[in-house]
């Protein structure tokens, strides 16, 4: 699948039709600089807020752009307006529906997360019994595993079908005379 920000040898590139879409170029063309390196670091936010591959990317998405803020807060950077606008386009652009799927089945993965650390096995209703049994919460616990290899099953699936087909932007194909090493460095 082409990335429209993907990252190379340890350097965030971007492919020369991404700055055709408005929000991009405003991005890459508001740095004056010849290394263009704060078109560098906004980028890498998109990117590392995006990316399946991004080491931030087993965090749910808010914490992600925090975390990923803070990281990139060495830099003395904020995300600004464009930025942001950025990343929302990266992301409507960027997703097969299967890639839609998978996000929505990770994030009923997190939110099932917060449930087992808020669980007290100790906990009684009205009556006095117990709200939740230990006996359920592993049973939950063994389904919530079946869960998890069953997403990394799609994942897995998505992610051959996306490079087998040469699937692009929002389920887009391919062209061919689209050349993905035509990149901006």
């Amino acid at each position: 699948m082409d990335h429209l920000i993907y990252l190379k040898n340890n350097k965030i590139e971007i492919l020369a039709e991404a700055l055709a879409i408005p929000v991009f170029k405003e991005i890459w063309t508001r740095d004056k600089t010849k290394a263009k390196e704060k078109a560098s670091v906004d980028l890498s936010f998109i990117y590392y807020n995006c990316s399946l591959d991004s080491v931030y990317h087993n965090f749910p998405e808010e914490e992600r752009e925090r975390r990923v803020a803070s990281d990139l807060s060495d830099f003395d950077w904020k995300p600004d307006k464009v930025v942001m606008e950025g990343l929302k386009k990266y992301r409507e652009l960027h997703k097969s529906r299967g890639r839609k799927l998978l996000e929505d089945a990770e994030f009923a993965i997190d939110k099932i997360g917060r449930y087992y650390r808020v669980v007290d096995l100790t906990e009684k209703d009205r009556s006095g019994k117990p709200m939740y049994t230990a006996k359920d919460l592993l049973s939950n616990i063994k389904s919530v595993g079946e869960l998890f290899k069953t997403v990394n099953v799609l994942k897995k699936e998505i992610d051959k079908e996306e490079t087998s087909t040469g699937i692009i932007r929002g389920g887009g194909v391919q062209g061919p005379m689209e050349d993905p090493e035509d990149v901006i460095n």
